[in-house]
């Protein structure tokens, strides 16, 4: 009997999960999204939104665009996720950064970014994850309702040995579960709280000296390529002439 009361009571609060999860699900508010001159639209405070920002800078001095950019995000309480830098000879340089700015500022951000340098291309992505977000509170909200009843279970001085084995078991499921749903909702809360934006600055140049070199040795290879021919054309007329004279002497001869 006891077994088969501790398994019914697991039962109703699985049941009760599933009912919490499914009840949570919800819709309301109006979405945001991105105006027409590329500004972020105000969303409802009830909504979860995620914000990714894409752009390409050119300028002559990459390196101090850079670093202007780093410093109004570090102003703003953002931080620097990725950085990386390429480059060649032949004088194109790229500065590829990664920036997490909080979104309450990020329409400030992109105001001092164009006054910075000069826009290549920009792209603002929105993303409403409020039903995500519901349905993780909910089912952690059902969890922490299920270790407490299971833990209140545990106390109940009529379990028995392997009765207590089998709630400890479950306990332990749970706490794994809310593990990995608080992992996730803190991934969400950083996501909403601090918009990510990739920032590519370029300089698209060639040196002139390396301009001028190429034309000078362009210019040799087709002067020595000239002179080849006019050498082999006089060889081939020199050739054809010594042939015609050989030939006179034959016809005297005879």
């Amino acid at each position: 009997m006891k077994k088969r009361w501790v398994f019914v009571l697991l039962c109703l609060i699985g049941a009760l999960l599933v009912g919490a999860c499914s009840s949570a699900k919800t819709d309301g508010g109006s979405a945001p999204g991105i105006a027409e001159d590329g500004t972020i639209v105000a969303a409802d405070a009830s909504r979860k939104v995620v914000y990714w920002v894409s752009v390409s800078m050119e300028s002559e001095d990459v390196q101090k665009i850079s670093e202007e950019l780093i410093e109004e995000c570090n102003d703003l309480g953002g931080y620097v996720q990725e950085q990386s830098q390429s480059g060649g000879k032949s004088g194109y340089s790229q500065i590829s950064l990664v920036l997490r700015i909080p979104t309450e500022k990020l329409d400030g951000f992109m105001d001092s970014m164009e006054q910075t340098g000069a826009i290549y291309s920009k792209q603002i992505t929105a993303q409403d994850i409020t039903t995500q977000y519901i349905d993780a509170e909910a089912y952690k909200a059902a969890l922490e309702e299920q270790k407490a009843r299971l833990s209140e279970l545990l106390t109940q001085t009529e379990a028995s040995a392997s009765e207590q084995v089998q709630i400890i078991s479950e306990i332990a499921q749970v706490d794994t579960e809310l593990q990995k749903i608080q992992l996730q909702l803190t991934q969400y809360d950083s996501q909403i709280n601090n918009s990510t934006v990739r920032i590519r600055i370029f300089r698209d140049t060639v040196d002139v000296g390396t301009i001028v070199g190429c034309c000078l040795l362009s210019a040799y290879c087709i002067g020595m390529l000239i002179v080849v021919i006019v050498l082999a054309v006089r060889l081939k007329k020199k050739g054809a002439a010594s042939n015609r004279g050989k030939e006179s002497k034959n016809d005297l001869s005879e």
